[in-house]
């Protein structure tokens, strides 16, 4: 009888010990919680990422110095192969039952464009659309990644509309100093670029955004996962 009630002091002891230890690791996961959050923050303001799971793509826009430059902090998952579509044309609206996928898919084809492999784990994108200084109407896109060989290349076309930036509608499926956790057969639009119809009035001028479900000339950037 003696040792059944030690045993049971001792159970109950034990059950008390685990039972404070787990309070106390619930009590510091709710105070770990905010600083994890913070610290995503502070490495976000600094433009770095936090990859919370490496099977994934993540993606976060970067502050530019200019207006025609756009930057990105990017981590694409090893094991899978990439590829980095820039491009001028037509870029196609977003019509029901049309599946995101679809779209995707359809982004590019009508389009004077280039495509380039990328390798895997994290680096700075950067793309530049400028004229040309002998034609304000000829424009070169180039993207390309500082210190990475691999990528490179340009395309230029002749393109009126370019040239006044009023006409400018900026898109993208990031949003600046957020990161952003994706999919890699899903990919990312890094850019779109459509053309506004702009009017002009006695007093300045009017614009009108392009319909997302109609077709609209426009300049792209993306990645998709390459088969």
């Amino acid at each position: 009888m003696k040792l059944r009630a030690r045993m049971s002091l001792l159970t109950l002891l034990l059950f008390m010990a685990i039972a404070a230890l787990s309070v106390s690791m619930w009590k510091l996961g709710l105070e770990v919680l905010p600083l994890q959050e913070e610290v995503r923050q502070l490495r976000s303001e600094v433009g770095k990422l936090t990859i919370d799971d490496p099977s994934k793509i993540y993606a976060m826009p970067l502050d530019s110095p200019d207006s025609n430059v756009w930057r990105w902090r990017i981590y694409l998952p090893p094991n899978l192969k990439f590829q980095i579509h820039d491009g001028f044309g037509t870029i196609p609206g977003f019509k029901p039952p049309t599946t995101r996928s679809q779209w995707l898919k359809s982004l590019g084809i009508d389009m004077s464009r280039t495509i380039s492999s990328i390798d895997s784990g994290e680096f700075t994108l950067e793309t530049s659309l400028k004229d040309s200084p002998e034609s304000k109407d000829f424009w070169t896109l180039r993207t390309r990644s500082p210190g990475r060989n691999s990528l490179g290349g340009s395309v230029g076309t002749t393109i009126e509309w370019l040239s006044d930036e009023r006409a400018w509608s900026r898109g993208s499926e990031l949003q600046t100093g957020m990161q952003k956790e994706i999919d890699p057969k899903n990919g990312v639009v890094l850019l779109m670029l459509r053309k506004v119809i702009v009017t002009e009035q006695p007093n300045g001028y009017s614009s009108k955004a392009p319909d997302t479900q109609e077709d609209y000339p426009g300049v792209a950037v993306w990645i998709t996962s390459a088969k």
